[in-house]
């Protein structure tokens, strides 16, 4: 009876989304990554609390360093959303990037306290090291065979992912970091949104009179959103299919590992003492 029981529930739990969010954070399961399940954000369009998926944060830092002055930690924290594509394939109309959209890149959004060097010089590296323009940009989007060009559930993610990013931007308690005059600490915290995407995904555009379309694994959306309740109006949201996340997982983190050694190196902290590995 038991047995019976047990294999309704794991046909019951099939159905439902739980295995994909598990699936997406086995991927995060290594050192100095840090998962926070089914965390609440306040829509403050709303006025209510709701959920994002995951939260994925790498954590990088000194330990031996917590109580002297080389101390340093850096935060990448990626807000996701989990989606399912398979019967509806995702399509994003796409253009090239503006000659202003590459002088200024993807939208950074950062907080930083404590570090001692000119506000230009870290700021180059960090850009040098997060992620880069795409020589072409999501625009707009539908779900393909809807049968009425429908676009909430894209939509529905875009909006999740930004409006949880923007929390977790207001809610850390920064200045708690800030007036701690015991130490003088370094801490750098990124911010990226990602929408996760098991299924299909394709790029649609227009050459004259004919539209190219074509599979993709990756894509970078221009989104804008403008509510009387939200600062930022532009953001850059990744779109990454499921199957590739590992990979873009792991870029990512090669990335940080690199920006962490160039600021520790330029606030002149001994890359000999410092294990990130």
């Amino acid at each position: 009876m038991v047995e019976k029981i047990e294999e309704k529930i794991i046909k019951d739990i099939l159905t439902t989304g739980f295995p994909l969010e598990m699936e997406v954070a086995n991927n995060f399961s290594r050192d100095r990554w840090i998962i926070d399940h089914n965390s609440y954000y306040i829509d403050k369009d709303e006025l209510k609390g709701r959920e994002i998926d995951l939260v994925a944060t790498l954590f990088l830092n000194n330990p031996e360093y917590v109580t002297k002055d080389g101390y340093f930690e850096l935060h990448y924290i990626m807000p996701i959303e989990i989606k399912l594509a398979n019967k509806k394939p995702w399509v994003f109309f796409n253009t090239e990037a503006s000659n202003f959209e590459r002088f200024m890149g993807i939208p950074l959004i950062k907080k930083e306290i404590g570090f001692r060097n000119e506000h230009y010089k870290y700021y180059d590296i960090i850009m040098e090291n997060v992620t880069q323009l795409e020589l072409r940009i999501g625009r707009s989007f539908y779900e393909a065979f809807s049968g009425t060009g429908s676009r909430d559930d894209i939509y529905k993610a875009l909006t999740g992912t930004i409006k949880a990013l923007e929390h977790l931007v207001e809610a850390f308690p920064y200045d708690d970091f800030q007036d701690n005059k015991e130490y003088s600490n370094r801490y750098l915290f990124i911010y990226e949104p990602i929408i996760v995407v098991k299924g299909s995904m394709f790029t649609a555009n227009f050459n004259g009179e004919q539209i190219n379309v074509q599979e993709a694994d990756y894509i970078q959306v221009s989104f804008k959103y403008l509510s009387p309740n939200y600062d930022r109006q532009n953001y850059m949201v990744n779109v990454v299919r499921s199957d590739k996340l590992a990979e873009f997982i792991s870029n990512k983190e090669e990335k940080m590992r690199k920006l962490y050694k160039e600021l520790c190196d330029l606030e002149g902290i001994s890359l000999e003492e410092v294990d990130i590995a």
